[in-house]
């Protein structure tokens, strides 16, 4: 009967020691859903340049089970300053206008603003903007704010697709909007890229995950360092640039 005792309190004993996993933390991130090239839905699936390597940085990241939700834009901002969302991308570094975000991310991708002409306009130098643009017609999507557009002559259209049309008719000379983004409308309209030519960048933002001022779980910290690090080595490996060409091209 002693032994037995015995060989119970061993066996109890060995149980105890196992080392357990740890536990996986759940995260849910919240994303721009009508945001293209960058992240939006297409034929029912969220995607876009930040979803691809979003899911890409989360796999790296030991420890963490991230789910990516798909939000309109103006709640995706409103979860954030109230707290309701831990972290969500891809809002640019303004801390002024928004306090509510008390961290921003490692810049995770550059977006710009870019001019792009038909073929003979850019033949000679036209390094600054937007003196050099003066003799030119410029278009510009509906509502879009363009550095110092008001000083040359401009002409609106709905959307990239349109624009693209009036530029390659010979309608406009240039056209202005983010790069990618032209590149991608361009890419699904089936225009052969060497019929536009990128001139000079206009304006720059990058974009980041922002987490939440009122939303502090224990594991926040370790999870920024985390996702920092992760995003940094894929910069360093060109893994990025790898998924931004991939998706325009």
């Amino acid at each position: 009967m002693k032994q037995l005792f015995s060989t119970i309190i061993l066996l109890i004993s060995l149980f105890v020691c196992i080392p357990q996993a740890d536990a996986i933390i759940r995260v849910n991130i919240y994303g721009d859903d009508a945001y293209a090239p960058y992240c939006f839905i297409n034929n029912g699936t969220y995607d876009g340049i930040y979803v691809r390597i979003l899911k890409k940085a989360f796999s790296k990241m030991e420890g963490y089970q991230i789910k990516i939700v798909p939000v309109p834009y103006k709640r995706l901002l409103l979860g954030l300053e109230h707290g309701k969302f831990f972290a969500a991308f891809p809002p640019y570094q303004w801390p002024q206008k928004r306090p509510w975000i008390d961290t921003y991310s490692t810049p995770i991708l550059e977006e710009d603003y870019s001019i792009f002409c038909a073929k003979g306009f850019l033949d000679k130098p036209r390094p600054n903007w937007p003196t050099d643009y003066k003799d030119l017609t410029i278009g510009v999507n509906d509502g879009f704010i363009i550095p110092n557009i008001d000083r040359i002559k401009i002409e609106d259209a709905s959307s990239n697709e349109k624009n693209l049309r009036k530029l390659l008719a010979g309608r406009i000379d240039c056209y202005v909007n983010d790069s990618k983004s032209i590149l991608y409308t361009a890419k699904l309209m089936g225009i052969d890229p060497s019929k536009l030519v990128q001139g000079m960048k206009i304006s720059t933002e990058y974009g980041h995950l922002a987490y939440s001022r009122k939303n502090n779980p224990p594991f926040k910290r370790d999870f920024i360092k985390k996702f920092n690090v992760i995003i940094q080595k894929m910069k360093c490996s060109g893994e990025i640039d790898t998924i931004v060409n991939d998706f325009i091209h």
